[in-house]
C-alpha cells in the first residue's frame, strides 16, 4: 500500500469514529497512516519528540 493509500484509508477511519473531537482528526491520522505502513513509516520522517 503505498503512502496516498495509506492517508484516505487512515481518514476514513477517523472520520468514521463518530465520537471522536475535532482537535483529535490530525492525531488519530497519523497514528492510522503510521499503523498502515508499518515499518516504512520510519523512513518517511521521525516524529519531533525525537
Amino acid at each position: 500500500m503505498n503512502f496516498d493509500h495509506c492517508v484516505f484509508a487512515a481518514a476514513q477511519r477517523a472520520l468514521d469514529m463518530g465520537d471522536m473531537p475535532d482537535e483529535l482528526l490530525p492525531l488519530v491520522i497519523v497514528s492510522e497512516v503510521a499503523h498502515l505502513r508499518g515499518l516504512e513509516s520510519e523512513a518517511r520522517g521521525a516524529p519531533a519528540w525525537h
